[in-house]
């Protein structure tokens, strides 16, 4: 049976994000400073329970990854394509015991924290259905 802790530390432990240092985290917090570096925060979003029949039980699971990268120039087009390119990658993907079943961009990025922190900053949600 899937658990939420196992799916976490498989999505962060996919290759595809290493160039943005993922990390699973609970309750994510950075400073500024700490984001002249990409970094990729993998957070549980939800669990969900849905009745098939009497005796099964399907689980739902929503994962937020959190991408950060902070900079005088930054060049958001080239990380909205990469972003995207992943998204793509994760619908083919099974993390422990879910399969990812939807992708969301939400939001695609954060207008307001690029204009006033130079921060690009965007979340990738992840829905996953256990695999049974």
């Amino acid at each position: 049976m899937a658990d939420i802790h196992s799916v976490l530390t498989a999505i962060a432990a996919d290759t595809s994000l290493s160039e943005w240092n993922p990390v699973v985290s609970y309750l994510p917090e950075y400073e500024l400073k700490d984001t002249k570096t990409a970094k990729c925060c993998v957070v549980p979003s939800g669990i969900a329970y849905r009745n098939l029949s009497r005796s099964n039980v399907q689980k739902n699971f929503t994962v937020e990854i959190g991408f950060l990268k902070s900079g005088k120039s930054l060049d958001v087009l080239s990380f909205v394509t990469q972003l995207e390119t992943l998204s793509v990658h994760f619908m083919e993907k099974t993390y422990g015991d879910a399969r990812v079943v939807a992708v969301d961009h939400e939001p695609l990025f954060d207008a307001d924290q690029l204009r006033t922190k130079n921060l690009f900053q965007c979340v990738i949600v992840l829905h996953l259905t256990e695999v049974k």
